[in-house]
């Protein structure tokens, strides 16, 4: 009996670390992201090429209060001036899409999904 009690206890901790160890994966596994800094005007970035299907996660850092916004996917953040902003999807849709700081109007790159 105390045999069966302990195989029951083992097992039960097994299944535990098995959980334990599958919800301490990263949030952001998959997902692609793309990190840039606006400092209040243009610059010439190269765009940036995606799958259909992707995860994609956007991260901007800014010096000018603004809003981040990516057309044709219709997301959007708030960017305070210090603060990083970043909007997440699922590139499902094929073509060209322009990212940019929408207050400033200033095209940061062209997100292009395949």
């Amino acid at each position: 009996m105390v045999l069966v009690r302990m195989l029951v206890l083992a097992a039960s901790l097994v299944l535990i670390s098995a959980c334990a160890e599958k919800s301490s994966t990263p949030r952001n596994s998959g997902v692609e992201i793309i990190d840039v800094s606006f400092q209040g005007h243009q610059e010439n970035r190269p765009p940036y090429t995606v799958s259909k299907g992707q995860h994609v996660q956007i991260r901007v850092s800014t010096t000018v209060a603004d809003e981040l916004y990516v057309h044709g996917y219709e997301q959007k953040a708030d960017a305070p001036a210090g603060y990083p902003a970043a909007v997440e999807f699922v590139a499902d849709k094929t073509g060209r899409f322009d990212v940019e700081m929408r207050r400033a109007g200033v095209k940061l790159f062209e997100l292009r999904v395949s």
